[in-house]
């Protein structure tokens, strides 16, 4: 197991819920993460590897760009009548 996978910690569960609702309707989104990098692409899926790290699967310039979940700041749907607005996932 690589020390990543090791220090992994799932999010909250109603944190996830976000996640799964901008997959399921394919929203365009926005994602902060605790390196500061922020991505912006189509939310097509979440993955967990072989080690047990969750993942959200982004189409980025066409490309697939994979977020770890517990590195996660902030997702923001960018669709016009999202179902949810801005969410933060830490401070």
């Amino acid at each position: 197991m690589s020390d990543d996978a090791f220090n992994y910690t799932p999010i909250d569960c109603n944190l996830y819920d976000y996640v799964e609702i901008a997959c399921m309707y394919r929203y365009p989104v926005r994602v902060a993460t605790t390196d500061g990098a922020i991505a912006t692409g189509l939310a097509i899926d979440t993955l967990i590897d072989k080690d047990k790290a969750e993942y959200l699967k982004l189409a980025v310039d066409g490309e697939e760009r994979l977020v770890r979940l517990d590195t996660l700041t902030a997702l923001e749907p960018l669709a016009p009548n999202a179902k949810f607005g801005k969410v933060r996932f830490r401070e």
